[in-house]
C-alpha cells in the first residue's frame, strides 16, 4: 500500500515538474521570438 502511494506521489511530482518546464520553455521561446521581431523591425 505504502509503495503504491509513493509511486503515485512520484508520478505527480514528475508531471508537475514537466509542466513547469514546458511553461518556462514556452515563455522563453515566445520572448525570444518577440525580441527577434523587434530587432528586425528597427
Amino acid at each position: 500500500m505504502q509503495r503504491t502511494l509513493t509511486l503515485i506521489h512520484t508520478d505527480t511530482v514528475t508531471a508537475m515538474a514537466m509542466s513547469i518546464t514546458n511553461s518556462i520553455l514556452l515563455i522563453s521561446g515566445s520572448l525570444a521570438w518577440t525580441i527577434r521581431l523587434l530587432l528586425s523591425n528597427t
